[in-house]
């Protein structure tokens, strides 16, 4: 009587469950399509399952994984529906970055946080996110390892004259370093040094000179200052062997070997200088000698600092490669011209390590060559990610790129001090361990040259689907699991008979159709997008679902994950439900960037986000701008209060150390002076600080500065020019006077251009008198030349012979 109560109970709640399903499909879908209770909690945390055993007796129809109201609603027990726990992640050490103090003080931190916990199930990947940062002045201790056979005599002395330039040049690196120096010939064996008795004592016999006897490798001098190191080069004597390739590798082994009796800091940046004009043996190359037995990587200097193992063969490049890793040492070869191919070539086997430069001849440009070697390894960062067999890390970043999306890389190149870089880190446990692994486990994130940033991850797996015993019998080929029968992996089917491995039973289809049809229609198996293969639906490329019934959610671009991944949306049948703060097809679109950083607000407020971007509104009257909508024209700017310690700080008017610049939540603001006024065409949002302090020197001044929010959170602070009351009595003296020039000027040039405009006037009525004069010429020639024309002038002359009256 009791199960049939329940049947009718299951069944009405079956026909409710039909008639809801369109009205829901969208809401529920992405829990529903999941048939165990991992997949199901791991789907999204609105998602519950029912571990009622009665519930599932129709687990054909029945529903076994949607929300806890839902499953409440089909006749699951309360008491029997298991919910998702959500991640966690705590920080445990987060510490601000910072520098170098002094020489007492060489700590640093270049990453944040330190340590972190992560809590999360074993079947949702978890992603956390940490930063760097290169400290300024860290600690370098330079080994230089010198060829000081025959033909590097003259390096030296040139080194030695560069004793003033040396301290100077490393000193422009970083202010705490030390020098350390060792010289190496070869094996005092044949056929790489003469054993003749005189030849022993004196290997420079051939070139006329005098020197010291042939040794393989000699440390001459621990961490010191550069004067102590200039000395030891100048009292360091030359020596020679027979061939062009020396013993320099088996000095470098020592070198890296040999961190305690040569007084390697542990904290500081550790760099080889290899300067050589000749060739390196390698392992293999000692057994011309006698020198048989493999290199054993260790320490093996004698009270005087001389390398004496003449039955120990060169090691070879991979001893040296790793041996380089282990004890985050660089090396800058400096090679001559001949042989700087040669060490290209080691340089490309060994790129993490190594640097190559062209050493001239005299070694006239070696404080140059340690200033490039210094800047090309310093310049990388790369962070060594844990392997393990449970699981698997990807790690992102845009190295420091706004511009650009982040993608997979561990490694940056271009590392600039003060700059903060951003990484990413995914973390899943890998398919075939997720339903093993249960312990606690710890890792290690480090930073591979210098090894000492590290991260400390603390994982702790929450397994949400922590079931009650069931007493109730499954087939053979299943095994009970939270209410349910779940075939044992290569089986399935209806009654878990069919064995996938060995025989495929394509008759039966029943397990390959949506419970009572979609929409109440009966369909074909697999929604017809599918092959039905042991009562299990196989789609076609592009469909999804226990039916085939649903299409492929697009891939998100910059995660390049579908839908961004768990954390950012899920896939429910061919549509992308994003989580909230997220939007967009493809759940690309983060709120969080349209949230202001000095109240939390989304947009402030006074806006819409839209996929990333705030649409400001009108409000109150109020037309709203800026990147949160955070301003107006006749409204205070909460910016501009948030970001005016900072800048007081900087302009060191407030008395307060680093903590103005930093926010809570370790957001940096990063305040610069720009040496100009601010520009009135600009667009930017500005603010201005007024001085009101009786007691300090920059009483009345007036500051302008503005804020640039990054995508990685971290503010710059750009500080204009300032404005004094000083500045405004001479800016107004200075304003009167340029005006009085200014009006004189104009009386000046209007007088000229008067004068100009009389001088046209009285240029053109005599260019008219003349035009007159020369008209009224032609008139007169034209009368005077016509041959009618009498002249009315008549001329009486007196005849010569007519008596005057008055004549005697």
């Amino acid at each position: 009587m009791r199960c049939l109560t329940l049947t009718v109970i299951l069944l009405i709640s079956l026909v409710f469950a039909s008639g809801q399903l369109e009205e829901n499909e969208i809401d529920y879908f992405g829990c529903e399509q999941h048939t165990t209770c991992g997949s199901c909690l791991n789907e999204d945390s609105m998602c519950s399952w029912c571990e009622d055993e009665t519930y599932h007796l129709y687990s054909q129809f029945v529903i076994g994984c949607s929300s806890r109201e839902r499953l409440m609603q089909l006749g699951c027990s309360q008491d029997l529906i298991l919910s998702s726990s959500q991640p966690k992640i705590d920080l445990m050490s987060n510490e601000l970055f910072s520098d170098v103090v002094d020489e007492e003080n060489m700590d640093t931190v270049q990453i944040r946080p330190q340590k972190l916990s992560l809590s999360f199930s074993p079947f949702e990947p978890q992603n956390f996110s940490f930063h760097y940062r290169p400290a300024k002045d860290f600690s370098l201790d330079l080994y230089y390892l010198m060829d000081l056979t025959w033909s590097m005599k003259d390096d030296k002395e040139t080194l030695v004259k560069f004793k003033d330039d040396l301290g100077r040049e490393l000193k422009n690196i970083t202010k705490n370093f030390r020098l350390a120096f060792g010289s190496f010939a070869d094996k005092p064996l044949m056929p790489y040094a003469s054993m003749e008795e005189r030849r022993r004592k004196n290997p420079c016999l051939v070139e006329h000179g005098e020197c010291e006897r042939t040794y393989d490798f000699r440390h001459r001098l621990n961490f010191s200052e550069v004067h102590t190191f200039v000395q030891a080069l100048n009292s360091s004597e030359i020596t020679a062997n027979l061939d062009n390739a020396e013993g320099g590798m088996d000095a470098l082994m020592q070198v890296l070997v040999c961190g305690d009796q040569m007084g390697w800091n542990p904290k500081s940046r550790k760099i080889v200088i290899f300067a050589t004009d000749g060739l390196s043996h390698f392992a293999g190359d000692g057994v011309l000698g006698g020198a048989v037995k493999p290199n054993d990587k260790k320490c093996h200097l004698n009270a005087d600092g001389y390398y004496e193992h003449n039955e120990m063969d060169y090691p070879s490049l991979e001893q040296i490669s790793r041996v380089l890793h282990e004890q985050k040492i660089s090396v800058i070869f400096a090679a001559t011209q001949e042989v700087l191919f040669y060490y290209e070539q080691i340089k490309n086997l060994l790129p993490e390590n190594t640097f190559v430069g062209l050493l001239e001849s005299d070694s006239s440009n070696i404080l140059a060559l340690i200033k490039r070697g210094y800047d090309y390894i310093a310049s990388v960062v790369n962070f060594e990610v844990p392997t393990d067999e449970d699981f698997e890390f990807t790690v992102y970043s845009n190295c420091g790129d706004d511009s650009r999306t982040p993608f997979q890389t561990s490694k940056c190149t271009n590392i600039k001090l003060g700059e903060t870089y951003n990484f990413t880190v995914d973390m899943a446990v890998k398919s075939n361990r997720q339903r093993v692994i249960k312990s606690k486990k710890s890792f290690v994130i480090k930073e591979s040259q210098l090894g000492q940033e590290i991260l400390t991850v603390e994982v702790d797996m929450v397994t949400a689907c922590k079931c009650s015993e069931s007493k109730s019998e499954c087939p053979t080929n299943a095994e009970k699991e939270c209410g349910i029968c779940v075939c044992k992996p290569g089986w399935s089917g209806k009654n878990c008979s069919c064995n996938e491995h060995t025989q495929g039973n394509f008759k039966n289809t029943d397990g390959c159709y949506p419970p009572m049809g979609v929409n109440g229609r009966a369909v074909s198996p697999c929604s017809g997008k599918g092959d039905c293969f042991c009562d299990k639906c196989q789609c076609d490329q592009g469909w999804d679902g226990k039916f085939c019934e649903c299409s492929i959610c697009p891939i998100n671009q910059d995660s390049r994950k579908v839908c961004g991944g768990k954390n950012r949306g899920n896939c429910v049948c061919g549509v992308c439900a994003c989580r909230k703060g997220w939007s967009g097809p493809t759940c690309s679109c983060s709120d969080n960037l349209c949230t202001s950083p000095w109240n939390n607000d989304l947009c402030s407020g006074n806006g819409v986000c839209n996929c990333g971007k705030c649409k400001c509104t009108e409000k109150g009257g109020k037309n709203y701008a800026g990147r949160y909508c955070e301003t107006c024209s006749n409204c205070n700017n909460p910016a501009c209060s948030v970001y005016e310690k900072c800048v007081l700080n900087e302009l060191n008017i407030q008395l307060s150390a680093k903590e103005p610049c930093i926010s809570q939540d370790g957001t940096i603001f990063i305040p610069k002076h720009v040496p100009t006024s601010f520009p009135e065409t600009s667009d930017e949002q500005q603010c201005v600080i007024r001085i009101d302090d009786k007691r300090s020197k920059e009483d009345g001044c007036e500051y302008i500065f503005t804020y640039n929010v990054r995508k990685d959170w971290n503010t710059e602070l750009s500080i204009y020019q300032k404005a004094c009351p000083n500045d405004y009595q001479t800016a107004g003296i200075m304003k009167t006077g340029v005006a009085i020039v200014i009006v004189m000027a104009i009386v000046i040039i209007c007088l000229i251009m008067w004068k100009i405009y009389d001088n046209l006037l009285y240029q053109r009525e005599y260019r008219k008198f003349q035009a007159q004069k020369m008209n009224d010429q032609k008139k007169i020639n034209y009368v005077v030349g016509n041959p009618l024309y009498k002249s009315p002038i008549t001329r009486f002359e007196v005849p010569d012979d007519y008596v005057r009256e008055h004549e005697d």
